[in-house]
C-alpha cells in the first residue's frame, strides 16, 4: 500500500475517534474538500483527490500531526453527549468536576519537534471561551453577550465580531461533560487498563486506552485526592515514516479565568476593529439563522443524486434518505448505481432494485414511496442514526467489504447536504462563531444584482490558514470566499451559492456554484428546494471537476415505521 493510501487510512481512522461534526472545523475546513469528494465520487476514472493532495511528504507530516491532536484539541471546541455513569474510572470524578467553574488546557505535541501550541480556557456558567497560540494569536468569546474578540499580533489589532446562535452551540455544563465528549467515542472501541501510581508526590490513577480498530493509544491521569483529570496523552504511528507521534493536554481548574482579552496578555494599545454586523446585514443573518434553526419539523426526505454528463445525461450516484421525528434523526445514503469499482462486492444497486420492481420507471423519476419500498441495508454506503441517546455511524471504506461502525454519545454528524434538510435549504451561520481560531471571517452584504431580482446577497471571506507547525509562513489552505443569495419571499431559501478557494499548500484551486433550479411548498406552506445543480471545478491537471444534480422529495406529514430510529433496524425485512 502506498504512503498516500496509508495516510488516508490514518485520517479516516482518527476522524471517527472524535465526532464527525467537529471534524470539518479542525483547521478552518482543511479536510472539507476531501470529505466532499469522497461523498460524491463520480467514477473509477476520476482520480482520488485525497491522494493527490497528500503527495508532499511534508504535507503528510503536518496534516497527520494536526489530525492526531484532534482527539484532544478539537473535541473541546464543540461538545456533545454524556459519559456512562457506570464507567469505573470516571465515576469518582463526576461530582468534583461538576463543581469546577473553569477548565484550562495547555497543549503540546512532538511533530516535527516538541512544541507547545497554546492554551485554552472554558467557563461553563456563563459560557466563555478563550484561546491563545504560542505566536500570540488570541481569541476571547462571551456567548451570553454574543461577542468575540480576536487579536492578531502581526498587526497589533483586535477584531470584534458577533457570535451567532448561542442557544444551539451545545455547550457542556461542566468540565466533566467536556471530558465525556472526548472519551466516550473511544470507550466503545477500546481495551482499557488501570493502575495507581505516584507522580511528583501526587497519588494518581492512570488509565490506558488502546483503540482496537485504529491501533492508537490514549492515556489519562487522574488526581485521586482531588478527583480531577490532570492530563491526557494520545499516541499514534505515522505510516511508513517510523515515527511515533504524541499529543498531550495538561488540565487545571482555576476558580477564575480571563475576564477579557487583555487578561490574556494582549497589549492595551492594540488597534480596535469593530466588524460586528449592523442594520440590514444583522437582520439578514438573524432571519437566515432563524429559518435554519426552525427547519421543517418532523419529515422524511429523499435526495436522488446524479452525475451530469457532457451531453446533459444523468447518471445515478446515490439515493439519500433523511428522517426526523422530534429529536430522533437518521440519514441513510444508498448506492444508486455501481460506478467507481470501489464499492463492496456485496453492495446492492438500489436503483436497479427499483427497476426490477417497476420496469417502466426512469431515473431520477422515483417517488418517495417507491424509494421506501426498496430501501435495503445491503445498499448502504453510509448511515447516521440518533436514537435519542447515541449516534451510530456506519460507512464503507473504499475497496473494503466490511462495514465500519462507530457509536458516539449525543447527536453528532448531522450537518451538510444529504444529511439534513436544514443544510439542504439554508446555511448554518453559527459555524462562523464556533469554528477555527485560525480564521477571522469577514461578512458583508452584496450589492443588489438585476440578474437576481428579489434576492439578498451575503459574502463571507475567510483568510487562508497558515501552517501551525513547520514553516509557519506557509499556507495550508488558501483564502475562501463564499457568496450566498437568499430569497426573503420564500423563507429565506438559499437559491445560489458560489465558493472560491485560493491555492494554498493543496495543489489546486477550487470553484463551485450551487443553484436551486426549482422550489416547492409543503402542505403547511413552507418552501423547500426540489431541484439543485452543483458545479465544482478544480484547477488541477489530473482532475478538473464534476457536476451533480439533486432531485428532492419532502414529506412533512410522515408516518414512521416502528423502531426505525433503532440502529439495528432492518429495512423491508421479510
Amino acid at each position: 500500500m502506498r504512503t498516500a493510501d496509508n495516510m488516508e487510512k490514518l485520517i479516516k481512522k482518527l476522524r471517527y475517534k472524535t465526532s464527525v461534526e467537529t471534524h470539518d472545523r479542525v483547521l478552518g475546513n482543511v479536510f472539507q474538500a476531501l470529505d466532499e469528494f469522497e461523498a460524491h465520487k463520480p467514477s473509477a476514472t476520476a482520480p482520488n483527490i485525497g491522494r493527490t493532495i497528500m503527495k508532499s511528504s511534508i504535507t503528510k507530516l503536518a496534516i497527520a500531526a494536526a489530525v492526531i491532536i484532534i482527539v484532544v484539541l478539537i473535541s473541546i471546541h464543540q461538545f456533545a453527549g454524556s459519559i456512562d455513569l457506570a464507567a469505573p474510572t470516571f465515576a469518582q470524578t463526576i461530582e468534583a468536576m461538576k463543581k469546577m467553574p473553569w477548565m484550562h488546557i495547555t497543549m503540546e505535541f512532538d511533530v516535527p519537534q516538541p512544541n507547545k501550541i497554546g492554551s485554552f480556557w472554558k467557563c461553563f456558567d456563563p459560557p466563555i471561551e478563550a484561546s491563545q497560540d504560542v505566536d500570540g494569536k488570541t481569541k476571547y468569546c462571551d456567548y451570553n453577550k454574543e461577542i468575540m474578540y480576536v487579536y492578531n499580533p502581526e498587526v497589533n489589532a483586535i477584531t470584534i465580531g458577533q457570535t451567532i446562535n448561542k442557544e444551539n452551540l451545545g455547550w457542556a455544563k461542566s468540565p466533566f461533560d467536556m471530558i465525556s465528549a472526548i472519551i466516550d467515542p473511544m470507550r466503545y472501541d477500546s481495551k482499557i487498563s488501570r493502575e495507581e501510581a505516584k507522580i511528583d508526590g501526587v497519588d494518581v490513577e492512570i488509565m490506558h486506552m488502546h483503540i482496537i480498530s485504529g491501533g492508537g493509544d490514549v492515556t489519562l491521569i487522574r488526581d485521586i485526592k482531588r478527583n480531577l483529570l490532570i492530563s491526557m496523552e494520545t499516541e499514534d504511528t505515522l505510516p511508513q515514516m517510523n515515527k511515533r507521534i504524541t499529543a498531550k493536554a495538561i488540565f487545571d481548574y482555576p476558580q477564575q479565568g480571563p475576564r477579557n482579552i487583555y487578561d490574556l496578555g494582549v497589549p492595551k494599545n492594540a488597534k480596535i476593529i469593530d466588524q460586528r454586523p449592523r442594520g440590514d446585514l444583522k437582520n439578514l443573518i438573524a432571519n437566515v439563522q432563524h429559518q435554519f434553526n426552525k427547519g421543517y419539523g418532523d419529515h422524511i426526505a429523499a435526495v436522488l443524486e446524479s452525475g451530469v454528463g457532457k451531453n446533459g445525461t444523468l447518471k445515478p450516484y446515490f439515493i439519500r434518505m433523511m428522517r426526523k421525528y422530534g429529536q430522533l434523526q437518521r440519514a441513510d445514503t444508498y448506492f444508486a448505481a455501481i460506478n467507481s469499482g470501489t464499492e463492496p462486492k456485496s453492495a446492492v444497486n438500489l436503483y436497479e432494485k427499483a427497476k426490477n420492481k417497476w420496469p417502466d420507471i426512469t431515473w431520477p423519476n422515483l417517488t418517495l414511496e417507491q424509494v421506501k419500498k426498496v430501501e435495503s441495508n445491503e445498499a448502504i454506503e453510509q448511515q447516521q442514526i440518533f436514537n435519542g441517546k447515541d449516534t451510530t455511524i456506519r460507512y464503507y471504506k473504499a475497496g473494503e467489504e466490511k462495514i465500519t461502525s462507530n457509536r458516539h454519545p449525543g447527536k453528532v454528524g448531522f450537518y451538510g447536504e444529504g444529511r439534513t434538510m436544514n443544510w439542504t435549504s439554508w446555511v448554518d451561520l453559527s459555524v462562523l462563531s464556533r469554528g477555527s481560531r485560525y480564521r477571522e471571517p469577514k461578512l458583508k452584504l452584496l450589492s443588489p444584482d438585476p440578474k437576481r431580482e428579489g434576492l439578498v446577497g451575503l459574502e463571507i471571506y475567510e483568510p487562508g490558514i497558515k501552517n501551525p507547525i513547520g514553516n509557519k509562513g506557509e499556507k495550508i489552505i488558501g483564502a475562501t470566499t463564499d457568496r450566498y443569495w437568499f430569497d426573503p419571499s420564500r423563507d429565506y431559501l438559499l437559491l445560489e451559492h458560489e465558493q472560491e478557494m485560493e491555492k494554498g499548500r493543496f495543489p489546486s484551486e477550487t470553484k463551485s456554484r450551487t443553484v436551486t433550479l426549482e422550489v416547492k411548498q409543503t402542505s403547511t406552506g413552507q418552501w423547500y428546494p426540489s431541484h439543485i445543480r452543483q458545479e465544482r471545478r478544480f484547477n488541477n491537471e489530473h482532475y478538473l471537476g464534476q457536476t451533480t444534480d439533486k432531485r428532492i422529495i419532502l414529506d412533512t406529514e410522515p408516518v414512521f415505521e416502528k423502531n426505525i430510529f433503532d440502529p439495528n433496524y432492518i429495512f423491508n425485512a421479510k
